[in-house]
């Protein structure tokens, strides 16, 4: 294969330091009605938006100390995390759980979750949801 290297390519999407937005100024690709209170900063990749992936969005997540994901769902659509770095608490359902790094969390159609960083230390993750759009799978909060 001799194929010539690229610099870009329309399937390619590249995380930039600039790209980041806090989870309560809406989701990736929509405003889906999501809190303002809702804390935490999200970087969206791979989207129906940003590169026609129609079946899945795909992003990063940070938690500052102290910050709060809101408890809530997605009746329409399934949701996953894995943890890259850092360690917290996420809730499921009426469970919470202690994660870090190598954790990988699903989420099915109406689980009520939440991420909360109750350490000292920032929390780093990878996220995604079975839909191309976030606004597709529903958002509704249990606070």
């Amino acid at each position: 294969m001799d194929a010539a290297i690229l610099d870009r390519h329309p399937l390619v999407v590249h995380a930039t330091p600039d790209n980041w937005r806090t989870i309560g100024q809406g989701p990736v690709d929509d405003d889906a009605g999501v809190d303002p209170r809702d804390e935490g900063a999200i970087q969206g990749l791979i989207s129906q938006a940003s590169v026609g992936a129609g079946d899945l969005s795909f992003g990063l997540g940070r938690f500052q100390p102290g910050e709060y994901h809101l408890r809530h769902q997605h009746p329409h659509g399934s949701e996953w995390y894995y943890f890259v770095g850092g360690t917290c608490i996420v809730y499921l359902d009426d469970d919470a759980i202690r994660v870090g790094p190598g954790s990988a969390v699903y989420i099915p159609p109406g689980t009520i979750h939440a991420v909360k960083n109750d350490s000292d230390g920032v929390v780093e993750m990878l996220w995604g949801v079975s839909a191309g759009d976030y606004g597709a799978l529903a958002l509704v909060y249990d606070e």
